[in-house]
C-alpha cells in the first residue's frame, strides 16, 4: 500500500496508461530555533531572563565576548554586580516601548557577537521591467530603491550592502524574472567572490513589497548553511501556503549555486517560486521563516495576477502570465503542481549553470554612492533571436500575401473590421499604451462583445439544470 501511494495514474479515452511518480512528500519549512541566528538568540535571551538576568546584563555579556570568559568567574560576578548597581541608581523606564527596545538591543548584541568582527555583506537583487499597461512598475521602483537603501543602512546588526536592480530590455518578449536573477547573481555576487570580496547573503526580492522595521535583523543577518530564509513568509495574510517561497528569499551564495538558481525558461508571471522550491528540496535545503508575530509587508501593487490567472478572464491577459502553466508544465493545468517527472530530468542543467548563453549585459550604472547597481540585460539566446526574426518575416509575408490576394467576402470583411477595432484600441501599435477599463481589464465589456462579432453572450440552461454562458 505504501508503494502504491508513491504513484499517480493518468489515462484517458484512447490514451495508454501512464504512471508518473508523485511529487515526493517533504517538509520544506524548518522551525527549530537554532536554524537562524536571530531565532537562536531569541531562545537564549528567553532562558537568560528566566534565570534572572536583565537585558542590560545580557547585552554587556555579549559585547564583552570571549574576553569575559578568560577573566575568571569572580571578575564576571563583579561586573554583573556593577551593572546592577548602575541600573538601581538611575530611574528605570518600564514603558512597553522601552522594554521592547532593551530586549532588541540585547538580542542584536548577541547576534553581532555570533557573526564576528566583520559586518556581514548583503546583496539584494530585484528583477524589474515596466509592465504597461497592466502594471505600472516605475512608481514602485522609485519607492522601493530609496526605501531599501535607508532600510539596510539603518538596520541592526550593521551590514555592508548592495541593492541590484536587474532590468530586461524592451525586446518584445515576456518578462523573465528567473534569467534576470541568475544573470545578476553571476555579474555581481560571483564576480565579487572572484575578486576576494564575497557576499555572506543574497536576497532575491520583489519590488512591489516593502518590509517592516522589525524584520531588519533577518535582512542583515546571513542565513545559516543549507537554511535559506523566506523573509516573505512574514506576510502571512497573503502567503498562506507554508511551502511557498515568493516575495523575498535569502540564500547563502553557495546554497543558491547548489540548487542551480531559478529556471531560465519561465516567460511571464508564474512558476518561478514553485520551481525554486523544488530545486531547494532536491539540493537538501530547508527554509526558515520569521516567527509568527514578527514582521509584515506593505503592498505597492494593486494588480493581483494570481487572481487573474486563476479566473475565467485569464485569456485576455495572456501577454503577462506564463503560458507553460496551461501548456503541459502543470498537471492539472494552471492550478496544478509542476509535473515532477518532467521537471526532475533537467533542472540541474537549466538555470544558473547555463545562464551565460541566455543573457547579455548591455549596461551597468551606479547610484546612491555605489550602493545601488543598475544592470540592463538582453535575455534572448541565439536560437530565440533566430526564432523571433523568422516569426517577424513570416508575419510580414503573410500580411503581404493577404493584401496581394485582395481577399473579399464576409470572412475577409469581418477580419478587416476586427483589425481596425484592435488598431483603434492601440493594440497594433507598440508605442501606444493599450486602453484599460479602471486599470482592471485589458478590454471593456463592450469591446469584448465587439471582438466576438457584436453579439452578447446569452444564458442557456444545461441538461443538469446549471446555468452557463454561451455565445448567442
Amino acid at each position: 500500500m505504501a508503494e502504491l501511494e508513491r504513484f499517480e495514474v493518468f489515462a484517458g479515452q484512447g490514451v495508454p496508461l501512464v504512471v508518473f511518480p508523485l511529487r515526493p512528500h517533504h517538509k520544506l519549512v524548518c522551525s527549530k530555533p537554532d536554524d537562524h541566528y536571530v531565532n537562536e538568540c531569541e531562545a537564549e535571551y528567553q532562558l537568560l531572563t528566566e534565570g534572572g538576568k536583565t537585558p542590560e546584563m545580557i547585552k554587556a555579556a555579549a559585547e564583552g565576548g570571549n574576553e569575559e570568559a578568560k577573566d575568571g568567574e569572580e571578575e564576571k560576578k563583579e561586573e554583573e554586580t556593577a551593572v546592577e548597581e548602575k541600573e538601581e541608581e538611575k530611574e528605570e523606564d518600564t514603558s512597553p516601548m522601552a522594554l521592547v527596545k532593551r530586549k532588541t538591543d540585547a538580542i542584536i548584541s548577541m547576534v553581532s557577537a555570533k557573526l564576528g568582527d566583520r559586518p556581514p555583506r548583503v546583496c539584494l537583487i530585484a528583477a524589474y521591467r515596466n509592465q504597461l499597461p497592466l502594471q505600472d512598475r516605475q512608481p514602485q521602483l522609485f519607492k522601493f530603491v530609496p526605501y531599501m537603501v535607508a532600510y539596510l543602512g539603518y538596520a541592526r546588526p550593521k551590514c555592508e550592502f548592495t541593492v541590484v536592480i536587474a532590468t530586461q530590455t524592451d525586446d518584445g518578449r515576456k518578462f523573465n524574472r528567473g534569467r534576470l536573477m541568475n544573470a545578476a547573481f553571476r555579474d555581481v555576487v560571483q564576480e565579487a567572490e572572484a575578486e576576494g570580496r564575497p557576499y555572506d547573503s543574497v536576497i532575491f526580492h520583489d519590488i512591489d513589497i516593502l518590509p517592516s522595521e522589525d524584520l531588519m535583523p533577518y535582512y542583515t543577518c546571513p542565513p545559516k548553511s543549507k537554511r535559506p530564509v523566506h523573509l516573505g513568509g512574514a506576510w502571512r495574510t497573503k502567503y498562506r501556503n507554508a511551502e511557498f517561497v515568493g516575495g523575498a528569499l535569502a540564500f547563502r551564495p553557495e546554497d543558491y549555486v547548489a540548487c542551480n538558481g531559478y529556471a531560465n525558461d519561465n516567460w511571464g508571471w508564474g512558476l518561478d517560486d514553485e520551481e525554486i522550491a523544488l530545486r531547494m528540496v532536491e539540493a537538501g535545503l530547508k527554509i526558515v521563516k520569521p516567527p509568527e508575530a514578527v514582521g509584515s509587508y506593505s503592498d505597492l501593487d494593486p494588480i493581483n495576477l494570481y487572481n487573474i490567472v486563476h479566473s475565467e478572464e485569464r485569456g485576455y491577459y495572456h501577454e503577462w502570465w506564463n503560458m507553460d502553466m496551461e501548456n503541459g508544465k502543470c498537471q492539472p493545468k494552471v492550478s496544478g503542481p509542476i509535473h515532477w517527472e518532467l521537471y526532475s530530468q533537467w533542472w540541474r542543467d537549466r538555470g544558473l549553470s547555463d545562464i551565460e548563453g541566455h543573457s547579455e549585459l548591455i549596461a551597468r550604472t551606479h547610484e546612491f554612492g555605489g550602493r545601488v547597481v543598475r544592470l540592463l540585460y538582453e535575455l534572448q539566446n541565439d536560437l530565440e533571436r533566430k526564432e523571433g526574426v523568422v516569426a517577424l518575416v513570416s508575419a510580414r509575408k503573410s500580411l503581404k500575401a493577404c493584401l496581394d490576394a485582395k481577399m473579399s467576402g464576409p470572412v475577409a470583411d469581418a477580419a478587416l473590421a476586427q483589425t481596425r477595432a484592435l488598431a483603434a484600441m492601440g493594440n497594433l501599435r507598440t508605442g501606444q499604451a493599450r486602453l484599460m477599463h479602471k486599470n482592471k481589464k485589458l478590454l471593456t465589456t463592450e469591446q469584448q462583445y465587439m471582438l466576438q462579432g457584436g453579439r452578447k453572450p446569452r444564458e442557456k440552461s444545461s441538461s443538469r439544470g446549471n446555468r452557463r454562458l454561451t455565445s448567442g
